[in-house]
């Protein structure tokens, strides 16, 4: 709260609905909504339909969020495979072109939107390394 975000707990096991309708309470009060595609039970790299609801239900895109650093830690024992970069490492933060209207109508599915992110956190990934 001291930085002026508001969070909402949830998951897709654990009161799911009731955290996304808040989330979307919190979207039509002027907050913008961020958290990550996959959760704690895996498997990594696929997302849940939480984001695609979300997206239909405010009319808002989904931007797409990576990050990357030349050197780094990876903790592989995390679900997340969390990274840690190491001291004086160049880190990359890139935010994708925004997705509107993922809709299943116009072809936007789960695993659609997880290849589309996939694709960006590689070249998130090629950009620092290549600079």
């Amino acid at each position: 709260r001291w930085f002026g975000y508001a969070t909402v707990m949830g998951s897709a096991k654990r009161k799911g609905v009731s955290a996304m309708l808040a989330l979307k309470k919190k979207v039509d009060e002027g907050y913008s909504a961020a958290f990550s595609l996959d959760g704690p039970r895996g498997p990594v790299y696929q997302s849940k339909p939480g984001i695609l609801f979300l997206s239909q239900k405010t009319g808002y895109p989904i931007i797409p969020v990576a990050t990357s650093a030349d050197r780094a830690w990876i903790l592989k024992s995390t679900w997340c495979h969390y990274m840690i970069p190491r001291p004086f490492a160049r880190c990359y933060v890139g935010a994708g072109k925004p997705l509107y209207d993922a809709t299943k109508e116009n072809g936007m599915t789960t695993e659609g939107l997880d290849r589309l992110v996939n694709e960006w956190t590689e070249e998130v990934d090629r950009r620092v390394k290549n600079r």
